[in-house]
This record gives structure tokens, sequence and C-alpha cells, in this order.
């Protein structure tokens, strides 16, 4: 589910107060964004300038409009098993 060169788990943070999907390639680290394509944010570690993770603003209507597999993303990464994930257990690390 996560870029090709990364190894690392994907750890997942979903607000649902605000409706904000964090992705983290490991575990979260300082990160900043560099793209920004049609409100999802691709995040690079401030260190190591690897792809660290995604931010993804509205993430239950692009989720249920399918639009997020439309993305053209700098790496691979699975959104369809990223959704799976999400709806087995959506009330996982879920903020208030």
């Amino acid at each position: 589910m996560y870029p090709e060169n990364s190894k690392t788990n994907v750890v997942i943070n979903y607000d649902k107060k605000n409706d904000i999907l964090y992705v983290s390639f490991g575990p979260p680290r300082p990160s900043y964004s560099v793209a920004e394509i049609d409100d999802v944010f691709i995040m690079k570690d401030i260190v190591t300038q690897e792809y660290s993770g995604l931010k993804i603003l509205d993430f239950l209507e692009r989720l249920n409009d399918g639009s997020l597999r439309d993305l053209n993303l700098p790496f691979c990464f699975d959104f369809e098993e990223l959704e799976r994930e999400f709806k087995r257990n959506c009330n996982c690390n879920s903020n208030n």
C-alpha cells in the first residue's frame, strides 16, 4: 500500500471530527508537504527527504465517490487496499 521504496508498515490515523485521514509510511515523524493534489497532501521526511505519508482532506467523501483511485501520485499507492483497511477498522485511531 505504501511507496515501493519503503519497507515499513503503514500507520493510519483518522480525525473523525475534521474528516482527515493521516497516512504515515512507518512511525510518524517530522515532515513537510511537498505537493497538494486535490486536497491530498504528499509529505516528505524533513531529514531524509523520503516520502513519509499523506494527509487526505474530506476523506469519507473521497472514499464514497471513488475519487482517490484517480489520483496521480509520484509513487505507487494502493487506495483500494487503504479503503478495505479503513472499512475493516473504521473506528481505529480516530480522534474526537
